[in-house]
This record gives structure tokens, C-alpha cells and sequence, in this order.
């Protein structure tokens, strides 16, 4: 199992995102980054030929990595249509 970009984890406290009301173009940019990270990761995994317990695991991590992508993305579309509206 590949572990979650640890150079996020200063940035990115939670994935409550409450915090980022505020976001920064640095938090943005992060977030993008993560997010293809994130892409890069699945794409190399699915190409991994696997034993059945290590293929277990990479499919609950693939579920984790799905639905942190999708948090990402509908906060970064939250913020910006917040920006859109000011």
C-alpha cells in the first residue's frame, strides 16, 4: 500500500475542510496537487498485479482515495463559486 503524500499533512490538518473559508491560492494549489497525486497513485496501482490479500487492501485504499478526491473536489467548487458570488 503506497502512503498518503505525507508533505500534505502540515497543510491539510483534517479533512474537515471548515477550515479553509479563508483559502489561500497556496491551500488551492496544495489541493490540486493532492488531487493528482492522488490520480497518479490509482493509476499505478491498477497495474500492479497483486496477491489476493494485498489486492483486498488496494481496494479499500482505491475507496479511500476515491472518496478524498471527491471531498476535494466539491470544496475546491464550493470556494470557488464562493469567489464567483463576492
Amino acid at each position: 500500500m503506497l502512503p498518503e503524500p505525507a508533505r500534505w499533512k502540515h497543510a491539510l490538518p483534517s479533512t474537515d475542510f471548515a477550515f479553509l473559508t479563508g483559502m489561500n491560492g497556496e491551500i488551492f494549489v496544495k489541493l490540486i496537487e493532492e488531487l493528482v497525486d492522488l490520480k497518479v497513485q490509482v493509476k499505478l496501482e491498477s497495474n500492479l498485479k497483486t496477491s489476493p490479500e494485498v489486492a483486498k487492501v488496494l481496494h479499500d485504499k482505491r475507496e479511500s482515495d476515491r472518496r478524498r478526491m471527491e471531498l476535494i473536489k466539491s470544496e475546491m467548487a464550493r470556494v470557488l463559486t464562493e469567489v464567483a458570488v463576492r
